[in-house]
């Protein structure tokens, strides 16, 4: 629930939109053009055009409207028209990766450490569209780095065993033709002994990312992949 700081008031033969945006707008990490100088009679619905940078994928955002709140059509109110629901939704999506270790001969461990993903910077999204459908973001400019971890801390992978990364994060959602680029280093032990250590990079394209929608990434660590070259038995 929340309240006004400075009360408002309902009045007679009036419509009433309202929006709200959850989010950090500290540092200008969310910044709102509101589509209407004068918003007299409301023709524009909705809360505008945000402008949103993403700084460490830590911040959600949350955005709900509510345009059909009509007050009766009298000359004065005699009963309060109640509270005002919102169904909040989520503009951004959630990711994270998870790593299985492939190998068969159980004193094979696998180490994933300092998972790195590269994410758009800024994106716009429009506000005034359809509530009902998802959102699209547009403007994608720059590029940032989430820090997601290690896998498991950091900790050994046993042969056949999969483990996630320490943190997901949450980006701005973009189209097919969107390029991520992740970065990871991965290390073999085959007992006690550190067999090898590589620095990996992998894109991936063709995938849309929707608003609202957790993605878990998955790739698994074998003989053929671990080193820059293949292992041979």
């Amino acid at each position: 629930n929340w309240t006004y700081v400075n009360t408002q008031y309902w009045t007679p033969n009036h419509h009433y939109y309202f929006s709200a945006i959850a989010g950090d707008r500290l540092n200008d990490q969310i910044v709102i053009d509101w589509a209407s100088a004068d918003k007299t009679g409301m023709s524009v619905e909705g809360l505008g055009t945000m402008t949103f940078t993403n700084v460490e994928g830590t911040n959600d955002v949350l955005y709900a409207e509510n345009n059909s709140i009509i007050t009766p059509d009298v000359d004065a109110l005699q009963d309060a028209p109640g509270k005002v629901k919102f169904q909040f939704k989520h503009l951004l999506s959630k990711v994270q990766f998870t790593f299985t270790n492939g190998f068969v001969n159980p004193y094979n461990t696998v180490v994933v450490k300092d998972i790195k993903m590269n994410v758009p910077h800024v994106g716009k999204v429009d506000l005034t569209a359809d509530f009902t459908k998802k959102f699209s973001w547009t403007g994608h400019e720059d590029n940032k780095v989430l820090e997601l971890g290690h896998v498991a801390e950091g900790a050994r992978v046993a042969a056949g065993q999969s483990a996630s990364s320490d943190n997901s994060r949450l980006t701005i959602p973009a189209g097919a033709d969107y390029k991520y680029v992740v970065e990871f280093d991965v290390e073999l032990y085959m007992g006690e002994v550190l067999a090898s250590s590589a620095h990996k990079t992998v894109k991936i394209s063709g995938y849309e990312l929707v608003s609202g929608h957790s993605y878990n990434f998955k790739a698994t660590i074998n003989q053929d992949n671990v080193d820059e070259n293949p292992l041979f038995p």
